[in-house]
């Protein structure tokens, strides 16, 4: 397969980069506390070649290999951040005026070993990688907000604990991610495996762990042991913004894909993977039918699944989760955007009540 193009300026600019460039702009007042002492700045904003990393093998189609019009390490992911308890989240929240978590967050939340942890969306969409440890597993939280999508990774593979970067570069509009130990390599956060460099040619995946992705008032009733993340002093300020809302409502998708535009390829479904197979949901349309902060069944071959609708539906929470889907580990639940579960093939059933 050829390698990844450089897009014409007249060209990037109609798919979008314009509006990457302008947040390459925002994220670079950000950046130079955040980097300290770091190494120069790797790839250009346009041209994925300039990045450094080995584009071959490609196991993606290459025209959809492109800049996110961010350097690698453009958004600097978190590592093994320091944290906070409930009395810590709600001391931060009221001296940063509700602009740290609020009941109608989004958050990321796992549960392993009996240790609870949720992560922010409002963070993450600064970070979009979290190297953290829980329950003593070393784990990767994975944002993408073009995709929608929200993954987390045991971080130890073959052996090695792998450290995850931002790697500027996008496929199909998804997160690629770089392990520091391997900076050849690109790693897609919706297949879940290496897709360039020496890691794609030894055909390496990761293994993903269970999450929930509920609003903040959902999960601290459930976990009033959880921990959050102690947000980092320099991004504080940015953690009160969210950069992606013009997107999200923008209903269009502004990059290179490999299929062809699918109607309302922005809404929002949720992914879920049990015993029985793959199945799409349509969370706004659950959450239409049975209204706020209400119950849902779904009948499976292998029994009932159990959901659950938000309370503050066209806010930003999300509209569906799966009751203790972060705690079994036989189910894989998560949201992602239409357009981008037939992209990466991940069901074939999607479900409408």
């Amino acid at each position: 397969m050829s390698g990844p193009r450089r897009l014409p300026r007249a060209l990037f600019w109609s798919l979008g980069g314009g509006v990457a460039l302008v947040s390459l702009a925002v994220a670079l007042r950000i950046l130079v506390p955040a980097a300290g002492g770091r190494a120069e700045t790797v790839g250009d904003g346009r041209d994925p070649g300039s990045y450094g990393f080995d584009l071959s093998p490609c196991l993606v189609p290459s025209e959809t290999l492109v800049s996110s019009g961010l350097p690698r390490d453009g958004l600097a992911a978190l590592d093994r951040p320091l944290l906070l308890d409930l009395a810590g989240v709600d001391s931060l929240t009221a001296a940063m005026r509700g602009k740290y978590l609020v009941s109608t967050d989004r958050v990321v939340g796992m549960v392993i070993n009996g240790c609870a942890r949720a992560w922010p969306l409002r963070v993450l969409n600064w970070h979009e990688v979290v190297n953290d440890t829980l329950g003593g597993r070393a784990v990767a939280v994975t944002w993408s907000p073009l995709t929608g999508s929200v993954r987390a990774f045991a971080r130890d593979v073959d052996g090695a604990v792998l450290q995850f970067g931002v790697s500027g570069l996008l496929t199909d509009g998804n997160l690629l991610m770089y392990a520091r130990s391997d900076t050849l390599s690109l790693w897609s956060q919706l297949a879940g495996r290496a897709v360039t460099g020496p890691a794609a040619a030894q055909e390496r995946t990761l293994l993903d762990l269970p999450l929930v992705v509920c609003d903040w008032a959902a999960w601290r009733a459930r976990h009033p042991e959880t921990t959050v993340p102690l947000p980092a002093k320099e991004y504080r300020k940015r953690y009160g913004s969210d950069p992606y809302f013009s997107y999200r409502h923008g209903h269009v998708v502004r990059y290179p894909v490999s299929i062809p535009t699918l109607e309302d390829a922005l809404a929002p479904l949720l992914f879920v993977r049990d015993a029985s197979g793959v199945v799409l949901i349509d969370t706004a349309a659950v959450a239409e039918l049975v209204g706020e902060g209400a119950a849902w069944q779904l009948e499976r071959p292998d029994g009932t699944l159990s959901f659950h609708t938000g309370t503050t539906l066209g806010v930003g929470a999300p509209a569906l989760w799966l009751d203790d889907s972060e705690s079994r580990n036989d189910m894989r639940v998560w949201p992602v955007y239409r357009y981008a579960a037939r992209t990466f093939q991940m069901g074939i059933e999607e479900v409408r009540p």
